[in-house]
C-alpha cells in the first residue's frame, strides 16, 4: 500500500512547496528516486505550474506536446516578441501558432522533454505574472 500512498501524496500536492515536501520525505525514507517515481514528481510539478499559469490545455503526444494558452496571454502587449525572447533557448523545438484568436505552442519531444517542459511552463508562468 506504500506505493499507492506515495502516488496519492504526489497527485494530492497542489503547490510546488507541498510537492517538494513529499519528494524530500520520500528521499529521506527510500533514498534516491528511481526514474519512474522521479517522472511522477516531474509530471505533477508540470501540472501544478499549468494550473497556475492560465494554460487552457496541455496534451502530451508520442512525439510532441501541444499547449493552448489562455486568453490572458493575448492581453499582454507584444506577447509574440515576449514569447520569442523568453523561450529563445527552446525555439528550435517550439512552433508558436496564432489562429482564430487562440495562441498555442507545439513542442517537439526530445530525450529530456519533461525537463524542457517544466522550464517552458515555468517561463510561461513568469510571463503571465509579469516577472
Amino acid at each position: 500500500s506504500n506505493k499507492f500512498e506515495l502516488y496519492a501524496a504526489i497527485e494530492g500536492s497542489k503547490t510546488i512547496e507541498e510537492l517538494y515536501k513529499v519528494k524530500k520525505d520520500t528521499i529521506d525514507i527510500y533514498g534516491p528516486l528511481v526514474e519512474p517515481v522521479s517522472l511522477l514528481f516531474d509530471k505533477q510539478e508540470v501540472q501544478i505550474h499549468v494550473d497556475n499559469s492560465f494554460i487552457d490545455d496541455l496534451k502530451i503526444y508520442n512525439t510532441y506536446i501541444m499547449i493552448r494558452l489562455g486568453k490572458e496571454y493575448l492581453s499582454i502587449r507584444g506577447i509574440g516578441n515576449i514569447l520569442f525572447e523568453k523561450l529563445s533557448p527552446y525555439m528550435s523545438m517550439i512552433k508558436i501558432n496564432y489562429k482564430d484568436n487562440v495562441l498555442s505552442l507545439r513542442i517537439d519531444k526530445g530525450k529530456y522533454w519533461i525537463i524542457n517542459l517544466k522550464d517552458i511552463i515555468t517561463t510561461l508562468e513568469k510571463i503571465i505574472n509579469h516577472e
